[in-house]
C-alpha cells in the first residue's frame, strides 16, 4: 500500500498529475520513470522511448496488454521497477504462456528479448540497477525448413497475376529481383532511385543499428522500375496507394493480403510471398556463385545468404566434395 501512495504522491509532485481531471499537466510527450514507478507503467514508458520499427512497437505493445493481465496474476503489478527481480520475470513469462495457451519456444524468446530492451533503457534511465531478464535463458527451438516458393509456382503466377492485375505483378517481379526486403521497398522514395547508375538506396535496419546502403536495380527489369516511377516527384513513396507511386507510405500487410487472396487462395500455391527472395538468392547462387548473391542481398558475408537464404548452395558444395580427391604422397 505504501507504494501505491508514494507512485501516487510521485505523479501528483513530479508530473503535475490532476486526480480530479485525471490528466498530467506537463507538455505532451513527457515521459519519466524512476525506481519507484510501478512496473507495468515503467515498462509502457520504456516502450515510449525507445527507437523500434513500427511493427516491432506493435509487437510489444501486444504483448504488455497480456502482461497486465499475467502480472496481476503474479502480483508483480503492485511492484516498483526497482524491486522487480528475475524470479518475477519468469514468473511473468509462465504466466503468459499460461494465459496464451499457444505459445511457442519461439514467441517465448521473441518476448524475452523485448523484455530485455525494456529493462535496458529503463537501466539507461536509472530507474533499475540490474536488467532481471538478462539471465532468464532461452527455450530450445527447432529450425523448420523453409517452404521455397519454385520456378514452376513463379511461371503460374506470372501468367496469371500479368493479366488479372497487373501493379502486383509489377511488385512482384522488382521485389524477387532487387534482394531488399518487402518492408524497405515500401519505405522506397522516388529520390532513393539513381537510375544513372542502376542502383536504389535502402535503410538496412538490425537491431538498434540503422545503415543506408545501395542494392543493384538488375537490367532485367529496369523496365519496370522507369514504367513505375516515370516523372513522379521525388518525395513519393514508389509503392503507395494502388502499389503506384504516393504521398503515403503503405503497411506490410497490403503486400502480405494480396498474396493470400490472388496466389494462396486463387492459386493454391503454399508458400508465402517472402519466399520469392529465398527463390531468387538460391537461383543466383546456382549461376553465378553464393558471392554474386550475398552482394545483391547486401549481405555482409556469403555466410548469411547460405545459412538463411540459399540452403542448396551448400548441397552443391557438398556434392563437389563427394567427385573430388586429395592425393597424399
Amino acid at each position: 500500500m505504501q507504494l501505491l501512495l508514494d507512485n501516487e504522491l510521485h505523479l501528483l509532485q513530479e508530473e503535475g498529475y490532476n486526480p480530479i481531471t485525471k490528466q498530467m499537466s506537463k507538455p505532451r510527450g513527457t515521459v519519466e520513470v524512476h525506481p519507484n514507478t510501478l512496473f507495468l507503467n515503467a515498462l509502457e514508458c520504456a516502450l515510449k522511448l525507445i527507437k523500434i520499427a513500427a511493427s516491432t512497437r506493435a509487437d510489444m505493445k501486444s504483448m504488455l496488454r497480456v502482461a497486465a493481465e499475467a502480472a496481476a496474476n503474479t502480483f508483480s503489478i503492485t511492484k516498483p521497477i526497482s524491486q522487480i527481480r528475475r524470479r518475477d520475470v519468469v514468473m511473468l513469462l509462465e504466466q503468459i504462456e499460461h494465459i496464451k495457451g499457444d505459445f511457442s519456444a519461439h514467441r517465448y524468446n521473441k518476448y524475452r528479448s523485448y523484455l530485455m530492451s525494456l529493462f535496458n533503457k529503463l537501466l539507461e534511465l536509472e530507474a533499475i540497477d540490474i536488467n532481471p531478464a538478462r539471465e532468464i535463458l532461452k527455450q530450445k527451438t527447432t529450425k523448420k525448413i523453409r517452404n521455397i516458393i519454385t520456378i514452376e509456382d513463379i511461371k503460374r503466377i506470372n501468367e496469371t497475376i500479368v493479366h488479372s492485375n497487373y501493379n502486383f505483378w509489377r511488385f512482384l517481379q522488382i521485389f524477387f529481383h532487387s534482394g531488399a526486403r518487402i518492408v524497405e521497398l515500401l519505405a522506397l522514395k522516388v529520390g532513393d532511385v539513381d537510375f544513372k547508375e542502376s542502383r536504389f538506396k535502402v535503410l538496412v535496419k538490425k537491431g538498434r543499428n540503422y545503415t543506408e546502403m545501395y542494392r543493384p536495380i538488375r537490367a532485367s527489369v529496369l523496365p519496370l522500375w522507369q514504367e513505375l516511377i516515370n516523372d513522379s516527384p521525388s518525395g513519393y513513396y514508389i509503392f503507395s496507394k494502388g502499389l503506384q507511386p504516393g504521398e503515403h507510405k503503405i503497411r506490410y500487410e497490403q503486400i502480405t493480403r494480396r498474396w493470400k487472396v490472388h496466389i494462396k487462395d486463387k492459386l493454391g500455391i503454399e508458400a508465402d510471398c517472402y519466399s520469392l527472395k529465398h527463390r531468387n538468392l538460391e537461383e543466383t547462387a546456382k549461376l553465378y556463385g553464393i558471392s554474386v548473391a550475398a552482394a545483391g542481398a547486401g549481405h555482409a558475408t556469403p555466410v548469411i545468404t547460405m545459412k538463411y537464404y540459399a540452403p542448396g548452395e551448400m548441397e552443391r558444395m557438398k556434392e563437389l566434395y563427394k567427385n573430388s580427391d586429395v592425393l597424399i604422397g
